[in-house]
């Protein structure tokens, strides 16, 4: 979770996780070079076929709802964005 312990503060704010991110997204890159596809594509070929801004944008309206709801509804919150997401019909963990 976010917030810290005394409940009024988070540990990273709300316009600091752009280069969290963007990290993320490129080691994200890197390891499905090897598994997409049976490893086909090179990490800059991948790059090509994703759409990174699209992807983006949906970690960020994910990451903001740990700002919006209390840990215990949180699961249900993004079970509920999963499943709206194409292709995300089958995901469903309640």
């Amino acid at each position: 979770m976010n917030i810290k312990a005394n409940k009024t503060s988070y540990y990273i704010n709300i316009d600091e996780w752009e280069m969290d991110l963007d990290n993320a997204f490129k080691d994200a890159i890197f390891e499905a070079s090897v598994e997409a596809k049976g490893g086909i594509y090179k990490p800059n070929q991948l790059r090509q076929v994703v759409d990174q801004v699209n992807i983006m944008d949906i970690a960020n309206r994910l990451i903001n709802l740990t700002y919006s709801y209390s840990k215990e509804d949180l699961r249900d919150v993004i079970n509920d964005k999963f499943c709206k997401l194409t292709g995300g019909e089958d995901w469903n963990f309640k």
